[in-house]
């Protein structure tokens, strides 16, 4: 029996087009910006490779809407995985960002996704505060 499990990013798309100001119906002439930052080189590379391999699995488009996933290695570091989030907002205008592979990157994204008021799906597990909320 051969069964197909969606990915993270599969559900992020879903979900950026249901949080869309007028639902699916106005993502008919949108398209879904992803920004993913993870550990694909440094001491967590183990966790990350698999993670952006995953992505090949992704599909182009949801109910008709396109997605551009943008991917970004953040090596682990917590000061990358925020300048990667900062691009996500300011230069590719993502509608969701994902990452990190590792706790202290994600916790870094989180902060990030939560000034700029954009869900943030994290990999790891990390501390969520009455902020982040």
């Amino acid at each position: 029996m051969n069964k197909q499990f969606p990915t993270a990013a599969a559900f992020a798309a879903v979900f950026a087009v249901l949080a869309l100001p007028d639902g699916p119906a106005s993502a008919q002439t949108s398209e879904i910006t992803i920004g993913i930052t993870i550990t694909t080189t440094g001491p967590a590379a183990a966790l990350g490779i698999p993670e952006r391999n995953a992505l090949d699995f992704v599909p182009k488009e949801i109910a008709g809407v396109p997605l551009k996933v943008i991917v970004l290695d953040d090596g682990g570091d917590p000061t990358n995985a925020t300048t990667n989030a900062r691009r996500f907002v300011t230069e590719s205008k993502a509608d969701i960002i994902m990452g990190s592979s590792i706790t202290p990157p994600s916790g870094a994204v989180s902060d990030v996704a939560n000034e700029a008021g954009i869900p943030h799906i994290g990999l790891a597990p990390f501390p969520m505060t009455p902020q982040r909320t």
